[in-house]
């Protein structure tokens, strides 16, 4: 649909209490996001440490962040105050 088109970078937070349906899904979030995003360029963490599992970590919406990804896991660091 080219929702994701002018996405820079994509974060999933932490998934928990995710059970399978009566009738099995298969798939962990890693796979439905590789399914969805999987000839995309931009980088993509999954299970950041926000969201609904026991970290919740907020993050702030509108601002400048920069999202740098390597082999050993990724770094968000927000680049303006949050607050005016």
């Amino acid at each position: 649909s080219g929702k994701l088109n002018k996405l820079a970078g994509l974060i999933i937070g932490e998934m928990s209490g995710i059970k399978d349906n009566k009738i099995p899904f298969g798939k962990d979030i890693d796979e439905i996001v590789s399914d969805i995003c999987g000839d995309t360029t931009f980088p993509i963490v999954t299970n950041f440490p926000c969201g609904h599992g026991q970290k919740q970590m907020t993050l702030p919406i509108s601002i400048k962040a920069r999202l740098e990804c390597n082999g050993n896991g990724a770094n968000l660091s927000i680049q303006e105050s949050p607050v005016l």
